[in-house]
């Protein structure tokens, strides 16, 4: 192929030149495109006559093609195209080397003919050979050539894999065409069954490929060999069968001789399935292959020498009876059937014929011998089975044979005793007749008594006595005489039919801590059980309680491990007994009992009772509780006990956990643990921040819990409850709670009185305006020296509304406040005692007032709480106006008094009140300082600030 591309002009022309190895250097031109002529000499003829031809792929693209390539064509071959651009730029020609290969292809193969039958196996040899120096591989078909059409068979192709022709694709995945390579140059074809479409000429052909560096394949030689020509005559599908037989009247213990001869074309290439039927039932026959069969009726006779089969030509079968009974009397015909070969040796039904019937009729013998058999009889799985056997009207020896006809029309040898004695065993039967459960056996000189013990479902049907009488011949040898038959139906019922379970129980709610049974009934024969008691706490799980076999040994499972304490198996005739003490929680489910029947040690069938659900409920709680007493006042620093005492409870083995609990709604304390104790009375620690020992408790019996609050206050006062919480134990000894009751006791600790009096001095006070009264507040009494006092003063107006006016907190000393234009001064010159003073009083500071006064202490916790409180009587305040005469004087004497002093003082004052705040922060700093020394609780957090008030009411820092 030569290829153009860059170009602008149209159609490109080509040449081709070779330059051969005698003379490198010299071009000898072959063809062209352009100009017909252009060829040497050497190459006119070739070029003339089509050998050698240039295809135009497209305008751009030839193929210069050889044909007939010569060994003088080996060489270096240019392509050239003329430019047909107005300049010439670029690369015009391209060169390529051909190397021509010696054609060293040979085939050859047998010229002959071949005449064949259908069915014949064809086996034709190819020989292929080259001596290419090249490394080349090499193909091989064979082909069955009729008239013009060429049919490939199968091909060993050039990559070294078998590929069948299409018409032969079947045959060589059945195995009936193959190509093997018997030798280095011979490939044989082997067709194993010819078929009359096999006819024809067939052949070899071989081709020699070789692959080019880009690696695709070229074929550079090819050859045929000359055909065998191969003929396949048809066997023919028609045939006929015909039955004959050598006597048709016999007397017993005659012999019965029958043939059966097919007739056909090429008998012996063709396969037939022969059957002899007596009255539509088979006796004997061949197989496609000729293997003869006896059917399983007649297998002990055969056994006895008594039936013989063979094949006595092609087309002709043989069934000899000796010594012939009344029961061989009746219709016998030949039935064949035509097989023909499939795959993997497998053979299909084909046409089938049957011959015409031969009747034979058999004269008995005079003879007195009778037989007489056991009436039918149905019995259960696992029973026995007895038949007996008995003959009358011989002296004669016996031999015996049992036969069973199950209901499956299976015909299986039970046994046989020869008239010697010796017994003669069914494969089926064989390890049943060791264990004993077969037994056969003369009862007395008339009874044959055969014994089946364990009868399974499968030994259902009708058992067949034969009794043979023998004679000893001339030769001292035993000679077969009369031979009869009876047979006995037995019907057997299975277990599992017969067998049916069921699970019962009284109770199917219980309490825990209660008992439950079930009760397993088995109906039906009694044969031994094993019994399986399944438990199912959910839909998903079923465990096994415990299992007990037919031979008495009990296995507990893993599960059953916890009932196992606790439950009791008891097994009884058909009855099996679950009864399980203290039932909990984890008792709550499904049982079922299973039960498999055995007998012999073999299972035979297994059922399943019917499910009981379990409910197990707590018991109904009877916990009640009280506390004594259900309120209670105590003063501070008073011992409180508080009992808490269980009324009733559900069961004596009841225990008990036991918490304590505080609340204090003033504080917003809610339910704060103090102290509790669990069921095992064992102490847990408490919540509630408090001194060590403050709080005690102890069981001062059974059912008596006390709470011990030490050395109590005020703190102390609100509802303390008492919660009791009831465990029981199940019967996994696992404890759970039952139930939960509390009580409530109110507790208020307070003093026992009043102890703090208050008196005010000056009980009638009359000043001028812009002048200054004094209010004293002197406590007289109180309840304790460590007390400290909050003091209020407070006005009454005309209506008896009062209003707080200043509040002094518990550590006040002196402090002083301006209040709308009055300056307030208070003090504490001595305890006690305490006093406000109000400066600049105007007409409107008329009125009553007192002072109320509230004792404080400070508890073990660094709490403060009041303890006592008291109120002064009234003391009644006059301001009156200053004289008219002077007004004027007063007028400018104010203003002047203003200028003059009372800027001056509110200075002053300002700053006695800076003074004032930092000794006071100094003393708060050495109390804390104590505190944390005493106690390393500050008691400045406990105290509230200073708070004063003003006329109106007015909170001011």
């Amino acid at each position: 192929m030569c290829n153009v591309s860059g170009y602008k002009g149209g159609t490109q022309d080509f040449e081709f030149s070779i330059y051969k190895p005698s003379r490198p250097n010299t071009e000898i031109k072959i063809i062209s495109t352009r100009d017909p002529h252009i060829h040497y000499a050497i190459y006119q003829k070739r070029v003339t006559n089509g050998e050698i031809s240039i295809h135009r792929l497209a305008g751009d693209s030839v193929q210069l093609h050889i044909n007939k390539l010569q060994s003088d064509d080996a060489g270096e071959y240019e392509c050239y195209t003329p430019s047909t651009d107005g300049v010439h730029f670029g690369t015009y020609s391209d060169k390529m080397n051909l190397a021509v290969i010696e054609d060293t292809l040979s085939a050859k193969m047998e010229e002959k003919i071949l005449n064949k039958v259908e069915g014949d196996r064809l086996v034709l040899d190819c020989e292929v050979s080259k001596e290419t120096f090249q490394h080349t591989h090499v193909e091989i078909t064979w082909y069955l050539k009729k008239g013009d059409t060429k049919i490939e068979i199968i091909s060993l192709q050039k990559e070294f894999t078998l590929q069948p022709g299409t018409e032969y694709k079947e045959r060589y995945e059945a195995g009936q065409v193959r190509l093997d390579k018997t030798g280095s140059t011979i490939y044989t074809l082997i067709i194993s069954q010819l078929k009359v479409s096999d006819t024809g000429d067939i052949y070899c052909a071989a081709g020699e490929w070789i692959q080019d560096p880009d690696r695709s394949w070229y074929q550079i030689s090819s050859k045929e060999t000359k055909p065998v020509k191969v003929s396949v005559n048809s066997l023919g599908s028609t045939f006929n069968t015909k039955i004959s037989s050598t006597k048709t009247n016999l007397i017993e213990r005659e012999s019965l001789e029958l043939s059966c001869t097919i007739e056909a074309q090429a008998v012996a290439h063709r396969y037939f399935l022969v059957s002899l039927l007596k009255d539509t039932s088979k006796v004997a026959g061949f197989g496609p292959t000729g293997v003869p069969e006896i059917s399983d009726l007649y297998i002990p006779r055969e056994k006895n020498g008594e039936i013989k089969v063979f094949k006595k030509s092609t087309n002709e079968y043989w069934f000899k009876v000796l010594h012939v009974g009344k029961e061989d009397e009746g219709k016998y015909l030949c039935e064949v059937t035509e097989m023909k070969p499939g795959q993997d040796t497998e053979f299909k039904e084909g046409e089938k014929k049957s011959s015409n019937e031969e009747s034979i009729v058999i004269t008995p013998l005079q003879s007195q011998l009778d037989i007489a058999i056991s009436s039918d009889l149905t019995i259960m799985e696992g029973d026995t089975v007895y038949i007996s056997c008995n003959v009358t009207g011989t002296d004669e020896q016996l031999s015996v044979s049992w036969i069973l006809k199950t209901n499956t029309n299976e015909v299986r040898d039970i046994l046989s005793i020869s008239q010697s004695g010796m017994v003669e065993l069914g494969e089926k039967y064989k390890k049943r007749f060791q264990s004993g459960d077969i037994k056969a056996y003369r009862a007395s000189q008339e009874s044959f008594m055969l014994q089946v013990s364990n009868s399974l479902p499968s030994d259902e049907g009708k058992y067949m006595c034969t009794l043979t009488q023998w004679v000893p011949d001339a030769a001292e040898k035993w000679k077969q005489g009369e031979r009869k038959s009876k047979e006995v139906k037995v019907a057997i019922t299975s277990l599992a039919t017969s067998l049916s379970l069921s699970l019962k129980s009284r109770i199917v709610s219980v309490q825990e801590n209660g008992n439950i049974s079930f009760i397993c009934i088995t109906k039906g024969p009694r044969v031994p059980l094993s019994v399986t008691w399944t438990f199912q706490p959910n839909e998903l799980t079923e465990e096994t309680i415990v299992s007990i076999s037919y031979n008495g040994n009990v296995k507990w499972s893993e599960i059953g491990k916890h009932f196992q304490t606790r439950t009791k198996v008891e097994n009884a005739e058909g009855i099996s007994k679950l009864s399980i003490a203290m039932v909990s929680a984890s008792e709550n489910g499904k049982y079922q009992c299973h039960i498999e029947a055995w007998i012999a040690g073999i299972k035979r069938t297994q059922k399943s009772s019917n499910q009981m659900k379990v409910d197990v409920n707590k018991p109904a709680s009877k916990l009640s509780v009280i506390s004594m007493p259900p309120s209670l006042k105590a003063a501070p620093g008073a011992d409180i006990e508080i009992k808490c005492k269980i009324d009733a409870r559900t069961f004596d083995s009841s225990q008990f956990a036991v918490s304590w609990y505080f609340s204090q709604v003033t504080n917003g304390l809610m339910n704060a643990s103090i102290l509790k104790t669990d069921r095992e009375n064992m102490l847990h620690a408490v919540e509630l921040s408090s001194p060590p020992f403050k709080y005690q408790i102890k069981r001062a019996s059974k059912d008596l819990y006390i709470l011990s609050i030490m050395q109590a206050d005020v703190n102390d006062t609100g509802m303390h409850y008492c919660v009791v919480e009831e465990w029981l134990q199940d019967g996994n000894r696992e404890w759970y709670l039952l139930d939960q009751k509390s009580t409530k006791t109110d507790v208020t600790v307070s003093s026992a009185g009043n102890k703090v009096h208050v008196t005010m001095t000056h009980e009638n006070i009359s000043t001028e305006a812009m002048k200054s009264f004094q209010l004293s507040c002197h406590i007289t009494s109180h309840s304790s020296s460590e007390s400290r006092f909050d003091v209020i003063w407070s006005k009454m107006n005309e209506a008896g509304e009062e209003q707080d006016i200043f509040k002094a907190q518990r550590f006040s000393t002196s402090l002083s406040t301006v209040v709308k234009d009055r300056i307030l001064v208070f003090d504490n010159p001595e305890q006690g005692l305490y006093s406000l003073t109000m400066q600049n009083a105007e007409v409107q500071d008329s009125g009553r007032y007192f002072c109320h006064v509230e004792e404080w202490l400070l508890t073990h916790r660094t709490a403060w709480y009041k303890i006592a409180e008291g109120r002064s009587g009234i003391s009644a305040v006059h301001v009156t106006e200053q004289e008219q005469t002077t007004f004027s004087v007063v007028c400018s004497s104010k203003y002047l008094f203003t200028f003059v002093f009372i800027y001056p003082f509110i200075v002053i004052t300002l700053l006695l009140i800076l003074v004032t705040y930092l000794l006071f922060k100094l003393r708060t700093k050495k109390t804390t300082e104590s505190s944390k020394k005493s106690n390393g609780t500050p008691l400045w957090k406990e105290m509230d600030p200073v708070k004063f008030f003003s006329v109106n009411g007015e909170e001011n820092d």
